[in-house]
């Protein structure tokens, strides 16, 4: 993976597209810190079905096991009481 400064994204913008065109993702940092990713648009795609699948795994997995009906709170202050 390639990280670039803002300021060398926004100047060099058609050879990173270019370069994602190709397979490479780039991150994109501000002051050290990354604030985006460029990757292929189908890429992207794919991560989003991919993780609406987690979340609707997850749904099944959380209604098949429950908490009783307490509240993470009350369950916590039992464990305070033990």
């Amino acid at each position: 993976m390639i990280v670039v400064s803002a300021t060398e994204a926004q100047s060099n913008l058609p050879e990173l597209l270019e370069r994602v065109a190709h397979g490479e993702e780039i991150t994109i940092e501000e002051k050290g810190a990354a604030v985006a990713k460029l990757v292929r648009a189908d890429v992207s795609i794919q991560s989003a079905d991919a993780i609406a699948s987690a979340i609707a795994e997850l749904r099944v997995f959380c209604s098949r096991h429950t908490t009783g009906g307490s509240t993470i709170r009350e369950m916590i202050e039992e464990g305070r009481r033990l």
